[in-house]
């Protein structure tokens, strides 16, 4: 066992020691991928569903980030009508985002506020 003291020293081995470490670690490409199937059957299915609501969530949370940046594309171009349009779509994304627990609920209210500011910035 290689104690801590010689891990901090700055030798060959040490040095190719640490190399090693930080390679097996670089080679997880993907934090959610299971590298091994658990045996148990319930885990089995556990993972299956697991991955299948992650996917979900994302592409939930993608298209709420997708409809703010449309609204907000269409407060720089000065488009008051499509912006109104958009807006309404970007509110109802971050409700049903906050009640499905994508996002908290007190950060959907402070987007939505923030997006109305523009708004009636834009209106102002």
């Amino acid at each position: 066992m290689i104690s801590r003291r010689l891990l901090s020293c700055f030798s060959p081995f040490c040095v190719l020691e640490f190399s090693v470490l930080h390679a097996k670690r670089a080679t997880l490409t993907n934090p959610w991928e299971v590298n091994q199937m658990p045996n148990i059957k319930s885990a089995v299915k556990r993972t299956k569903t697991n991955t299948k609501k992650r996917e979900l969530r994302m592409t939930q949370k993608s298209a709420m980030r997708t409809s703010i940046k449309k609204f907000l594309a269409a407060v720089d171009a000065g488009n008051k009508e499509e912006a109104g349009q958009l807006l309404r779509e970007a509110k109802r994304k971050l409700d049903k985002g906050a009640t499905k627990g994508l996002i908290h609920k007190n950060a959907a209210s402070r987007q939505k506020s923030r997006l109305e500011q523009k708004y009636n910035a834009l209106n102002g």
